[in-house]
């Protein structure tokens, strides 16, 4: 791992998440937490190979995809996750066992384990919470009441 207090992200990276149907007309807001693959350059691939970078372990396989469908469909916003959840699971409370995992799915995650609290709160700041603000209701651009659910 190779955090500095520079950030986590450079500027050319992809940011932490994608919205599609921007304009959409539908009360509905559609987020799809599990989308990205992508790995912070600074993080490498966390230790981890290629295939399993590409896995279900580290993003959930065709969820943005599906996602897009049925934001198209309902005429939705959709809003997707575009970093792998191995960096942070945005669908996890921060601070939890689960929200920056050192095992998943039975394989080591070496780019997680025995992370300091500062490089913790840097894949927060730059990758949970923007996503989490942007999901919010008043977040999209005309702040059209969206619909709620459990």
């Amino acid at each position: 791992m190779n955090e500095t207090s520079d950030g986590l992200l450079a500027t050319d990276e992809p940011p932490p998440f994608t919205v599609d149907n921007e304009n959409g007309t539908s009360p509905f807001l559609i987020v799809a937490d599990h989308a990205g693959r992508y790995f912070p350059r600074r993080l490498g691939q966390l230790g981890l190979s290629n295939a399993e970078c590409e896995a279900h372990m580290a993003w959930d396989i065709g969820a943005g995809a599906v996602c897009c469908l049925i934001g198209k469909a309902l005429d939705a916003v959709v809003v997707r996750q575009n970093y792998s959840r191995l960096v942070i699971d945005c669908n996890r409370t921060p601070g939890s066992e689960t929200s920056i995992l050192d095992l998943s799915e039975r394989t080591r995650v070496p780019g997680n384990i025995g992370l300091s609290q500062r490089h913790k709160l840097a894949r927060f700041r730059e990758i949970f919470q923007p996503i989490t603000i942007a999901s919010r209701p008043s977040s999209i651009a005309d702040e059209k009441p969206r619909a709620r659910l459990p």
